[in-house]
């Protein structure tokens, strides 16, 4: 029996200065924001780029990692 995520997924955007989106888990985020489902060539690349930005991963310029939004991973 799979257990409820105890976090959810919280997108946002700098330039406007508002929340973007709330998802309770990746795969929701990726299918509603990229519309890619699971078995998708690119799903992988997202989800990755997803978890790179709420981890506060560095680009090469400094700067935090974006994807569709700069993402948050708020625990319940």
């Amino acid at each position: 029996m799979k257990e409820k995520a105890q976090y959810f997924l919280a997108r946002y955007d700098t330039k406007t200065d508002q929340c973007l989106g709330v998802y309770e888990n990746l795969e929701e985020a990726i299918k509603k924001v990229y519309g890619y489902p699971k078995n998708h060539q690119k799903y992988r690349t997202s989800r990755n780029s997803i978890i790179a930005s709420y981890s506060k991963a560095k680009r090469k310029d400094g700067y935090r990692r974006s994807a569709r939004g700069i993402w948050y991973k708020i625990p319940i």
